[in-house]
């Protein structure tokens, strides 16, 4: 459901409901992304027209080959891969147990609210 400070990027995600929730970002231009980001603080970024929601218990990446002035490369979560192989994730059910003396239910991070009025102020003056 949450990634990073406590960004709610996928708000239907359950964690015990055997499923996988991918967030699709169908347009990628740098200010959509910029957008879509600060808006996810507040579970907002769903109502995005090129923000896609698909829930499913797996998924398969395969890339297509890169004109040859490009460098391919697969960016999965931050993670660089080079090559073209396909990449698979499947959800399991019940196959980790966590446990916790107390849930901290209270973000952490002082700038939930500062920082996505000011990308968003920012990107305001963008538009115009």
């Amino acid at each position: 459901m949450h990634m990073g400070k406590q960004v709610c990027f996928a708000p239907g995600a359950r964690m015990a409901d055997g499923l996988l929730d991918l967030v699709l970002i169908t347009r990628s231009g740098g200010a959509d992304i910029l957008r879509a980001n600060a808006m996810a603080r507040a579970a907002t970024h769903v109502e995005l027209p090129f923000v896609e929601m698909i829930r499913c218990k797996s998924y398969e990446l395969r890339p297509r080959a890169a004109p040859p002035r490009l460098k391919a490369t697969l960016n999965l979560d931050g993670e660089l891969l080079n090559g073209m192989a396909p990449f698979r994730a499947e959800c399991v059910p019940n196959a980790l147990e966590v446990y916790a003396s107390q849930l901290n239910e209270k973000p952490m991070d002082t700038s939930e609210e500062l920082e996505p009025q000011l990308v968003l102020a920012l990107l305001g003056l963008f538009d115009r």
